[in-house]
Order: structure tokens, then sequence, then C-alpha cells
């Protein structure tokens, strides 16, 4: 059987992907181009696809199940993850770091929910394995020096004040997935990178989006289109930064104005989690990964923004107030 193999490094983790299948490795290889491609012997991180291999990884009777999220399932068996989604099994042997996986016509058929759902679930949970956390979140440093996180649901406004930020010359991880690392240095923060969900109100305000709306959007049931961040906003990416100054807790509600309330650090702490929900998962990695997010928001000043409607009307200008509240303008 011949095979097929790319190397990615992902700050400084190097993943290999390996299948039995060109089409699986073009489709993983395009949505992880945003890493180097690199070479040699040596990978931290391996994954091991084969097509319709279902009955080579087939999920134990009495394996439970800890995590469902999107028709996608997470089960656990002596040790053994198994990660389910349109008749796909993907299996990881964190003693080994390997992830063994079936990928079925249908699962390659719904490419974005290969590669933005199912493939990025067992990635990121492989990677705390390897010192990265995940957090649902945007990560900015401003023109002065301060920096940053913007966390929340998906729908939260993360998008929208990510690229009004960058308007005001703020310059960007990114706008939706961030892997937190800590060490002597500190707390990092570095960037997942993937493309901006641009939704079509925020493209029809902001001038230099509004070509997205010739565009289809991504998902038949939704209005949001995709957009390469580098495409405009090249000059202001960075790819890492300190402990933010700031976090924000965003959520999106039906006001006129925008406004924000100081969070407690227990209270801070219990937020973070919500967008962190992998620290709930497999247990070797998660005094760390708790650890992580609590210099996270221990080390910053934490708000709740509830977003109205001053910031979907004119983003540039409803997010120049949000940082008049916290004394970041």
């Amino acid at each position: 059987m011949e095979n097929y193999t790319s190397k990615f490094d992902v700050h400084g983790v190097i993943v290999e992907i390996a299948a039995d299948d060109p089409e699986i490795i073009d489709i993983l290889s395009d949505y992880l181009s945003y890493f180097k491609t690199v070479d040699g012997n040596n990978s931290d991180i391996i994954f091991k696809l084969e097509k319709h291999g279902i009955s080579t990884y087939s999920i134990p009777e009495d394996a439970y199940w800890f995590f469902n999220y999107h028709g996608i399932a997470g089960l656990v068996h002596d040790g053994i993850y198994y990660y389910v989604s349109c008749g796909s099994v993907f299996r990881f042997d964190p003693s080994k770091l390997i992830v063994k996986a079936s990928v079925t016509s249908e699962l390659i058929s719904n490419r974005r929910i290969f590669t933005h759902m199912l493939f990025t679930i067992v990635l990121m949970e492989t990677l705390r394995y390897q010192g990265l956390y995940f957090l649902h979140g945007a990560g900015l440093a401003g023109p002065n020096g301060t920096s940053l996180v913007v966390t929340g649901d998906g729908a939260s406004g993360k998008t929208t004040l990510t690229i009004a930020l960058i308007r005001l010359g703020w310059r960007w991880l990114t706008d939706d997935t961030l892997l937190l690392k800590t060490g002597s240095a500190g707390l990092e923060l570095f960037p997942f990178w993937r493309e901006f969900h641009i939704p079509a109100g925020l493209a029809e305000r902001i001038e230099e989006l509004r070509f997205l709306l010739d565009k289809s959007a991504y998902s038949p049931s939704g209005t949001k289109r995709s957009l390469r961040g580098e495409t405009l906003y090249g000059d202001l990416k960075i790819t890492s930064m300190k402990s933010p100054d700031v976090v924000l807790f965003s959520r999106i509600v039906d006001s006129p104005s925008s406004r924000v309330e100081k969070v407690k650090a227990l209270d801070a702490v219990n937020e973070i989690i919500r967008n962190s929900p992998l620290v709930l998962f497999s247990q070797p990695p998660a005094k760390a990964h708790l650890e992580a997010l609590k210099a996270l928001v221990e080390n910053a000043v934490c708000y709740r923004l509830y977003s109205g409607r001053d910031v979907f009307e004119d983003p540039t200008g409803g997010v120049s107030g949000i940082l008049r509240l916290i004394g970041m303008d």
C-alpha cells in the first residue's frame, strides 16, 4: 500500500500526516498550509489515516462517552481515546502520541467537518501533550504596546472586534483560535492560523471586505465568508505575544450601546474554562492546561463585554468606544 506523508511545524511541534490516499493528504495539507512544512525523521505527533479502515479502529463496546459536539462524539476505553463523526473513527493513543484513523468518503465529502471540526479537535487534544493549550479566542497587540485577548463562544463578535481593531492599527495573531504555552519566559500565546470567518453584515460595513459579498458562504446554512487574513492585513500579522493586559469575555446583546463590567479573578477562571473545554478531556495534561488558563486571566484585567448595536452598525467606531471603556484608547 502506497503511503503519502507531509510534516508541519506547529510552533515547534512537528506534526506528521500520513495517509494511504492522496486526497486526504491534499485536504489536510491545504488546511495546514499556514504552517511551515518540514523534512526529517523526527515527529512529535503522528496521524496515520486510512480510507475505509473502520474495522481496524472499531470502538470497544464498553467504551464510555465523555464528549459530544455538533455530531462529533468522544469516547474513551482503557486509556485510548476515540473521536467519531460521519462514520469515521480517530483513535488516539496518548502513550505514543499516535492517532490512527479510518476516514470514510462521507467525511471527505464534508470537508469542513473533516478539517475544521473533527481533525482540529483531535489535533488540539494531541498538542496538549506537547505543552500547547487550546483557547477559543482572538489575540491582538496594540500600537502603544498593550495587548488583549477576546474570548467567547461562536458568533460572539470575536471576528468583528478583531477586524475593527486591525483597522485601528492593532497587530493580530488570530481571530478565533489561540494556543497557550508556559515556560521560563512566562505565558506565551501563539495563533492556530486559519482563515477569518467574516459575517455578511461585517463585509457590508467594511469597504475592503465588500468583495466577499460576491463569494459564496462557506456553509449552506450560514452567511460567513472565508478570508485569509494576510490577503488584506498581512503587514500587521504577528506570530506570538506575551500574556495580555486585558481579557474580554465577549457576547452580543440587543442594546444600542456596548458596555463592560469588570470580572473577579475566580469568575474569570470559570469563564475561561468554558472557552477551553479540552481542559476537561484527558487527565495527564489537565493540570498544566488549567495553570496556563489561570495565568492568562490572573495576570490581566478581565471584563465581560456586552457588544451592542453600535459595534455592528459602525464596527470601527463602536470598538473605539469599547477601548475607551477599558482604558486602552
